[in-house]
This record gives structure tokens, sequence and C-alpha cells, in this order.
């Protein structure tokens, strides 16, 4: 490990692979390799073609630097596609390559938090809205809100926007928390959706 300039600085931690038992030797989201590299020129993709010093605001490091080990921790990541409208659908779409085929739960509220789940905090608010989403009280109104990854860490949940006139121009935010291997995995970004 000491064989590049400037590698003297080794880990003596146990790297937090997500999940080493199966062979699955990505970084889990709470690895020590996160951020401890060495930036090497010319290295800008990782063994899965990700993107090298991929910055998760959530992880304490030095902006910029890569993670130790052929896989860069890419989070993950939740994206609305659709219009946010009375009697519309929005897909809500999560990647998590370093996580395949885990549960995750998706919830919404109206404000942002942050709920705190012991040393992590999710940016969402504990309101009724919340309450809703993740009691599975409404399940024609969040669609698939608990869910399975694929094997890339892909899925999707579907918000159906109630045919509601007064629901416009209220803000929802939604975020996906993903289950680790021993309690919570990664947590996304907050997509923040305004109704139409």
């Amino acid at each position: 490990m000491n064989a590049l300039p400037g590698a003297a600085d080794n880990l003596d931690v146990n790297p937090g692979f997500a999940d080493a038992a199966a062979r699955n030797f990505l970084p889990g989201p709470q690895a020590a390799l996160i951020d401890r590299g060495l930036d090497v020129a010319g290295l800008d993709l990782d063994l899965m073609l990700l993107p090298r010093r991929f910055d998760d605001p959530r992880f304490v490091g030095p902006a910029g630097t890569a993670d130790v080990g052929a896989h860069e921790w890419a989070g993950s990541l939740l994206r609305p596609f659709g219009t946010p409208a009375p009697g519309n659908v929005v897909w809500l779409l999560i990647q998590a390559p370093n996580e395949p085929f885990r549960a995750f739960q998706m919830a919404s509220s109206l404000g942002t938090g942050p709920i705190d789940l012991g040393a992590r905090k999710l940016a969402l608010a504990l309101d009724p809205l919340f309450i809703l989403s993740v009691g599975g009280v409404l399940p024609d109104v969040f669609v698939g809100y608990p869910g399975l990854l694929d094997g890339s860490g892909d899925s999707a949940a579907a918000l159906v926007v109630p045919n509601v006139q007064a629901l416009r121009g209220h803000v929802l935010h939604s975020a996906a928390v993903v289950q680790g291997l021993a309690g919570i995995g990664s947590i996304s970004n907050t997509a923040t959706l305004t109704i139409q």
C-alpha cells in the first residue's frame, strides 16, 4: 500500500465493505474508506465506471478526495420524474449502486427536519404527511414506499398526487432510507416538489 509517493498513511480499521461475507467489496455507507484515498492523475473512474471523488455532503471528508479501493462510494440518489400536479403521478427514482437487493423506505413530509435517527439525520419533518407516508395508511397515494432495490441498486416509488386543487402551491419533501446489514444504510438526498 505504500507503493505510491505520499502513501505512507495506512488505515488500520475495518474497511466497512457493503457485505464482505457475500463477496460484495463495495464500500458500505459507513465505510472508513470514504474520502480517505489518494488522488491519482488520470484515475477519474472506479471499477464500475462511476466517477471518483464523489462528494456526499453527509460525510465529513476533504472535498474532492477519492475513496480507498477499486470502488467509489456512490451514496443513494433520489430523483423525481413527472409533473407534480393534482391527479398526476410523480415517480421517485432511487439509485444506490453500492447497496443492491436491499430494502428501502421512502418518506415524504411538508417540512424539513431533521429527524434524528441516532447518529444519522433525515432531512424531513416528523409531520402528519410523514406519518401517513411511512405508515402504509394511504397505499394508493404512496405507492412502493417500502420497496426493494434491484441487482443494480435501482428502484422507484410513486407519489400519486390526489386530485385536490387546494394542494397547489404546497411543497413536499421526499427522501429514502436504505436498510443496511446492521441498521440504516444510506440516506438519499431530499427531493423537493412544489405542487403545480
